[in-house]
């Protein structure tokens, strides 16, 4: 039985975004300790025990069974949203040596997308803003509609070199915005840097 939790692991479990658990652990509604973060950070990893997250649960009306069924080791999930055919294997090419840690899927249009974002809930989404049947505009309002955004870490993969338009959507909740051609090195260290972090 698992005795500690991540924040991404508590957010997972209690389907409360990151940051907000990260807020709750500083400001002590979700009492916890700190150890030291990834080899050459400054930073310091917060760990929730079992004991404080059932407390933080019951006080919350949050269901107890959803902590019991969580499989510690699961995958995280990718979600890749792109209509290039290309880009989709450049994309799944540069993800391949992270399969045994991830599970990764395809949207080709804007409403495979919406579909798959309520069945297969990623906790990454690689998202090109430019498809031929809903702009990613509308896929960020069905998120924030959702409640999902803050839960999902946002990747915008645009040909689109507007600093208003960047603005705009890192204020919604994108947490990245690349333009192409993708700097594919950097892409892959953004996704593992995600992957890993365990604040």
């Amino acid at each position: 039985m698992k005795e500690v939790f991540t924040t991404t692991e508590v957010a997972r479990i209690c389907n409360i975004s990151k940051q907000k658990i990260v807020n709750l652990f500083d400001q002590g509604v979700i009492e916890g300790f700190r150890i030291p973060g990834p080899k050459g950070s400054n930073s310091w990893a917060r760990r929730i025990p079992r004991k404080s997250l059932i407390d933080f649960m019951r006080r919350h009306n949050i269901p107890t069974d959803k902590l019991d069924r969580f499989q510690e080791g699961e995958k995280r999930k990718i979600l890749i949203v792109e209509d290039d055919r290309h880009s989709v294997e450049l994309l799944e090419a540069l993800l391949e040596g992270l399969r045994e840690r991830v599970e990764i899927k395809v949207a080709r249009s804007g409403s495979e997308a919406a579909f798959l974002l309520g069945s297969f809930k990623p906790d990454i989404l690689l998202l090109d803003i430019m498809l031929p049947d809903v702009d990613g505009d509308e896929i960020l309002s069905r998120l924030e509609k959702e409640g999902m955004v803050g839960q999902i870490e946002i990747i915008v993969l645009t040909a689109l070199k507007d600093e208003d338009r960047k603005r705009a959507l890192m204020e919604r909740g994108v947490t990245h915005y690349m333009t192409k051609p993708i700097d594919t090195q950097l892409l892959r260290q953004t996704v593992v840097e995600l992957l890993d972090a365990e604040g």
